[in-house]
């Protein structure tokens, strides 16, 4: 009685070096996302696509392409001495890695978009990311980089003002 299929669209599986993108199996015919979605509609399945960027810790860089982290480096996630996080988690907030985010989306979206459920398709359902930030919950590290504590400071400034608005509300002292 169930009818609906639910898959992650490995990013890094996709697009295993940068600006190669293979979404109809021209490499392998396992990357034809394209007939996987006919398939499921030529057998009455619906669709729920989960394209990332993040799609889960058990592949590597959480299905985010190698090439992301070996030539960008600078998108990687820091611990609060402005050290690495580790060699394969991303700061989500970083231009770069939204940058390349952006391109993913320009292949992969339009491919939902003709295909789910309001346009005629069997998609009736899309998960950007999937555990997103589990690795900061579990490690207890958070994401020092630079842009996300720029922008951290703003929303501070902007909804305090002054620290000294802050102090009152939270009782601290920073200074």
């Amino acid at each position: 009685g169930l009818n609906t299929v639910s898959s992650y669209v490995p990013w890094g599986w996709h697009e295993p070096k940068e600006g190669k993108t293979d979404l109809n199996g021209a490499t392998r015919p396992e990357r034809d996302i394209v007939g996987f979605i006919k398939l499921l509609r030529k057998h009455g399945l619906y669709f729920f696509c989960r394209p990332g960027p993040v799609t889960h810790g058990e592949i590597k860089n959480s299905g985010q392409p190698a090439w992301l982290f070996e030539r960008y480096p600078e998108i990687r996630l820091k611990k609060r001495d402005g050290t690495d996080f580790s060699d394969d988690v991303a700061s989500q907030m970083n231009p770069t890695y939204l940058k390349h985010v952006d391109k993913w989306y320009a292949k992969i979206m339009p491919i939902i978009a003709r295909n789910q459920l309001t346009a005629g398709g069997n998609i009736i359902a899309v998960q950007l990311d999937n555990e997103i930030s589990m690795i900061n919950w579990l490690s207890r590290h958070f994401d020092y980089s630079e842009t996300t504590t720029d922008l951290y400071r703003k929303f501070l400034k902007e909804k305090y003002g002054a620290i000294k608005e802050l102090n009152e509300n939270y009782g601290t002292a920073y200074i």
